[in-house]
């Protein structure tokens, strides 16, 4: 798939591809990815947070009952910054539950952008706001 979608870039065809990342694997091995041409990196922090605690991220009633660990959330932020400084490589975080302070640190690591629900919408504008 990867080779394809470099043969099409090569040729012209304006797409990007973006890697969803989705368990902790994907963020440790997160440079080999982009070592084998993943050019863009979605990380789904949900999904992550609750596999790091080995609970489904679907089982909304046991996953209320871990909360989020800010410090290894940032470690594993900037692990990923760490590892794709070398590329062009761009990260677009997933946000379930909008942080404003994950949403600075993401700002801070040069992140591409964030995705949050509808409801979040105007506390991320606030956010971006306050900075500037």
């Amino acid at each position: 798939l990867i080779k394809k979608h470099m043969e099409k870039k090569l040729m012209g065809v304006p797409i990007d591809m973006w890697m969803q990342c989705d368990t902790p694997e994907n963020i440790f091995q997160i440079g080999t990815y982009a070592n084998a041409g993943a050019e863009n990196f979605s990380l789904n922090l949900r999904n992550i947070h609750a596999l790091l605690h080995g609970i489904s991220p679907d089982d909304p009633d046991i996953f209320r009952l871990y909360l989020s660990d800010r410090s290894l959330l940032y470690l594993l932020l900037k692990s990923v910054s760490t590892h794709l400084h070398h590329t062009k490589s761009r990260v677009l975080l997933q946000m379930e539950d909008y942080s404003a302070d994950v949403f600075e640190l993401c700002s801070q690591l040069g992140f591409w952008g964030v995705t949050v629900k509808p409801r979040d919408v105007s506390k991320i504008w606030s956010t971006a706001y306050a900075h500037n």
